[in-house]
């Protein structure tokens, strides 16, 4: 159910989400790269670092603009094995936003390339 908030608002949400996704699924790859037999892993747990440390501070200035406007995102929360649901609160009004599992990993791919190559596009 969508809770009748202005769009940019939403943008917000929708950011702070995928933020929060990219974040989770690099701190479990920065795990993987350790039990992988890399004949250098420092250098590819320096550059997962290095993103991780530019997504955090993003992610700090996204709940900054979200706790301003009285918002609050909860989750994720696992609906079935194809999609996950976050639940906010806003204005008074209750909404969640759903997620397609496969459509999160292709938008946070090429999100994430923003990070890694930000003269690619």
């Amino acid at each position: 159910m969508k809770a009748p908030i202005p769009e940019r608002e939403e943008k917000l949400i929708v950011d702070y989400i995928y933020l929060d996704f990219l974040i989770r699924a690099l701190e479990e790859d920065r795990l993987s790269v350790r039990s992988i037999p890399f004949k250098i892993p420092e250098v590819y747990e320096s550059l997962i670092d290095e993103q991780l440390k530019r997504l955090r501070v993003d992610i700090v200035s996204a709940r900054k603009q979200l706790r301003e406007l009285k918002i609050k995102v909860v989750g994720p929360k696992k609906v079935n094995e194809d999609f996950v649901q976050y639940d906010y609160f806003a204005h008074g009004y209750e909404g969640n936003l759903r997620f397609w599992s496969a459509a999160m990993d292709y938008k946070g791919t090429k999100i994430l390339r923003k990070y890694f190559m930000p003269n690619s596009e």
